[in-house]
């Protein structure tokens, strides 16, 4: 799999995982504890503990969905920054002259980027200035 497709699948998890209903602790947060036509009892306190539960958990799942998301985004900044770098350290290739006839010099180009061990990605964008 290319630089590319990783990114591209990285960023549908990501999509994936922005896309949920509950964001934050914030979106349970205006749960009622209590409901005012109970005057205690076990539902009542059974009902409070799902309540409190529920913001608990929501706010543990937002804690480790951010860090999952820094994750996916650093990971998606090295991917890009690794497509940079194998591109600038190889267009030099692109500006080389091997024949005086322009058009064999473009296919002795053309036949340097393929033999060169590349990603796809960056195959494909040397050999498009070529």
């Amino acid at each position: 799999m290319d630089y590319t497709a990783r990114i591209q699948k990285l960023q549908s998890l990501e999509n994936a995982i922005v896309s949920k209903t509950i964001h934050s602790v914030n979106d349970v947060i205006g749960f009622n504890e209590s409901i005012d036509s109970w005057k205690g009892g076990s539902s009542q306190e059974g009902y409070y503990k799902v309540v409190s539960e529920t913001k608990r958990l929501v706010d543990e799942i937002h804690a480790t969905r951010d860090e999952v998301l820094a994750a996916i985004s650093k990971r998606i900044a090295s991917l890009e920054a690794n497509i940079e770098a194998q591109y600038h350290a190889n267009k030099y290739i692109l500006t080389a002259n091997y024949d005086e006839d322009k058009s064999e010099n473009r296919n002795k180009i053309r036949r340097i980027i393929n033999a060169k061990n590349l990603d796809s990605t960056v195959k494909s964008r040397l050999l498009a200035r070529v």
